[in-house]
């Protein structure tokens, strides 16, 4: 297990990112692609998707219970490309020093030899990475978002309310946290490896395609702050809004349903459809948030939606009756 030491410090420095970024997460995502069982919860999402051949070069490197950390190497920028520009800007020590440790967990793939010194194969590999999101997360982009932003919130009102080490104590059940300590449960080694934080604080990063906490340590820059990832998606419900989702760019139908429905309401179901929050819907639509709770609960009534509370915040999502309204496979409510 991993065991973090926390001070005082640590604890008033704790704090969350809003994801992992589209590259890191793409690269979760592959990993659950490359098991033979990816779960309930994911096994939706992999029957909908197509993996290419190009994928497969980066099979290797993406398999196990701890697959190669390259969030050291992309960042959590919010564009892929962001992330990819800084891959192929990275030194070579970096590249060679999560290799190595990854290398002490499964066999690397002879090419990946070539990773931190040739050029040529990182452009082979930032292009995998590219075609990698594009395939396994492009069409959910706005769910998965929506998603992970609720994730935040209800997080963040679980401290405002009971504080950090109330947060700590709830985050997963493979963490848990007593005398300054949060112990971490891993598959991938028996010993018990200890992290004292020292003042830098923990960064938690919520991922819906990261099955298992993962912790993430640049060793080039001892300063900063430790990462945790750790699993967003734990409700079947959630996972069939995710999952349930049309791809994008596929056919909308906004006349149609706000013949159905009003044209204020149509718009309120296809921004839930997505999944989103209370304020999120206002925000989106400028509208206030009494008039968004008004048309949510009318299409609640209806059977539509269903509302989830999240901490200090509702998640709303469509039910498979108003998904199978989105898609036009289903004439409306009367």
């Amino acid at each position: 297990m991993w065991r973090f030491h926390f001070t005082g410090e640590d604890l008033a420095r704790l704090r969350f990112e809003a994801s992992p970024g589209p590259v890191m997460e793409s690269w979760f995502a592959l990993n659950v692609m490359a098991r033979r069982r990816p779960g309930a919860l994911f096994e939706p999402w992999r029957r909908n998707v197509r993996v290419r051949d190009s994928l497969r070069l980066l099979g290797g490197l993406a398999q196990g219970v701890h697959p190669l950390d390259v969030f050291t190497l992309v960042g959590a920028g919010a564009h892929v490309e962001e992330g990819l520009d800084r891959f192929l800007g990275v030194g070579a020590d970096s590249v060679r020093a999560e290799l190595d440790t990854w290398g002490q967990f499964g066999d690397l793939p002879s090419w990946s030899k070539l990773l931190p010194d040739d050029a040529e194969t990182r452009r082979h590999f930032a292009a995998a990475l590219r075609e990698t999101h594009t395939v396994l997360l492009g069409p959910y982009g706005d769910p998965l978002r929506a998603h992970l932003e609720a994730e935040v919130t209800a997080r963040a009102g679980v401290m405002v309310r009971g504080g950090a080490e109330r947060l700590l104590s709830t985050l997963h059940p493979d963490l848990v946290w007593r005398d300054m300590t949060l112990d971490v449960t891993t598959r991938f080694t028996s010993r018990t490896l200890d992290v004292h934080l020292n003042g830098r604080g923990l960064v938690l990063i919520p991922s819906v395609f990261c099955r298992l906490p993962l912790f993430s340590y640049d060793s080039f820059r001892p300063d900063d702050a430790p990462v945790l990832f750790y699993p967003a998606l734990r409700d079947p419900a959630h996972a069939f809004a995710l999952w349930g989702q049309r791809a994008a760019g596929a056919p909308q139908r906004p006349d149609a349903l706000g013949a159905e429905l009003g044209a204020t309401r149509a718009a309120v179901l296809e921004e839930v459809g997505r999944g989103c929050t209370t304020t999120h819907l206002a925000r989106k639509l400028a509208i206030s948030a009494a008039t968004a709770s008004h048309h949510v609960a009318i299409l609640r009534d209806s059977g539509l939606v269903i509302s989830r509370r999240q901490g200090g915040s509702v998640l709303h999502l469509p039910t498979p009756l108003g998904l199978a309204l989105l898609n036009g496979t289903l004439a409306g409510p009367n």
